[in-house]
């Protein structure tokens, strides 16, 4: 595969990923989160502030990787999804960042575009990084474009790093078009992170499908009381169930993950990549868990209240994502800076063709090299 490109691309970054975060047996079509804060102060200094001109491939320097640049409101670049064909757990994992060439962002849909950025499992994806004061859309990163409706008033300072902070009267609802959110009787891997500091024993709302009793829904939900909740509904009927203790409202940000096997009929809930501690559960193989109905993030789904406090980098797969994905997940995303160990910078004098040569390491701080 050949650069896709211009050969004036002769600065760049090489990315290091620590292979001790990944999880066992390693993980494929991942994308991992990097953001711009942790690239090199040349990469900083020279990249266009969109972050459209940012190109990524392999340590080969010619398979380019399909990314998704995050920006917030404003059009600035707060960092990247990249999509590794494979990230290893025994192994050193590179990639390399270009950014000082004359390329444009390429359109979504194309080869290396935001879109495949995700792979076909991923639902949705929803960083939760707009200005929700000025833009009334939350965008969804992936080819489905289930963009959020929101409904409610957000002041600016609702939008922070870790996601969206929600005041009880605001909701976000997510059209199911064209039935995408629908999987029959099928897996499902929910994530997203959250803060709360609220007090009391109801159940709120962090997110669902299940508008009344006579729906086949899933809903994630927590208790001021310390639980965290998965539940997958069925008419008139139990469903699969996992309520688990945690002390969800310290204030402290919190890294959720919810899981449905049609198969088993289990559900699970992590926490921080934890199943512990004590819970209750009730299985029910081949639940129907959006059968039509549009998801709700943050309002009130079927009998539970909104949800007060901050909700961020929410996700929908239509798969039971592995013990390896869940563990590289959670790392990434809970500790970047250890996660990406290393952007060191450099600089090729002269490119040949397709393959660039002579490569300059110029300076950079290099935070934590593990080879």
């Amino acid at each position: 595969m050949t650069m896709a490109f211009p050969q004036n691309y002769t600065k760049f970054d090489t990315v290091i990923i620590n292979h001790s975060l990944v999880g066992s047996g390693g993980v494929t079509n991942f994308d991992f989160w990097l953001p711009v804060s942790l690239m090199s102060d040349q990469a900083q200094a020279t990249m266009r502030s969109d972050g459209g001109d940012v190109r990524f491939t392999l340590n080969d320097d010619v398979t380019q990787l399909a990314t998704d640049a995050i920006c917030n409101t404003s059009g600035s670049v707060i960092g990247f999804r990249v999509n590794v064909p494979t990230l290893h757990d025994d192994q050193l994992n590179t990639i390399k960042a270009w950014y000082n060439g004359t390329d444009t962002l390429p359109a979504a849909s194309s080869t290396y575009g935001a879109f495949h950025a995700y792979d076909s499992d991923t639902i949705g994806y929803w960083p939760m990084v707009e200005d929700l004061s000025v833009s009334s859309t939350l965008q969804d990163r992936t080819v489905n474009q289930l963009h959020g409706v929101v409904a409610g008033t957000f002041a600016s300072g609702d939008t922070t790093s870790d996601g969206i902070v929600f005041d009880g009267t605001q909701e976000i609802v997510v059209p199911n078009t064209g039935g995408v959110l629908d999987a029959g009787s099928g897996d499902l891997t929910v994530e997203a992170q959250i803060k709360s500091t609220t007090s009391g024993s109801v159940y709120r709302t962090i997110a669902g499908t299940w508008p009344d009793a006579s729906i086949k829904g899933v809903l994630l939900s927590y208790t001021d009381a310390e639980t965290f909740n998965t539940e997958v509904n069925q008419t008139s009927s139990i469903g699969a169930i996992y309520f688990r203790q945690d002390t969800i409202n310290d204030g402290n940000l919190k890294y959720l993950c919810s899981t449905y096997q049609s198969s088993s009929g289990q559900a699970f809930g992590y926490v921080n990549n934890a199943t512990g501690p004590t819970h209750f559960d009730n299985d029910r193989t081949g639940l129907d868990w959006a059968s039509g109905e549009n998801l709700v993030i943050a309002g009130q789904v079927y009998n539970k209240s909104p949800f007060i406090g901050t909700i961020g980098r929410m996700r929908w797969d239509r798969i039971l994502r592995s013990a390896a994905w869940r563990t590289t997940r959670y790392n990434n995303e809970s500790n970047p800076q250890m996660f990406v160990s290393g952007c060191v910078s450099g600089e090729n004098l002269q490119s040949t063709g397709n393959n660039r040569k002579f490569p300059v390491i110029g300076s950079s701080i290099i935070r934590k090299v593990i080879l």
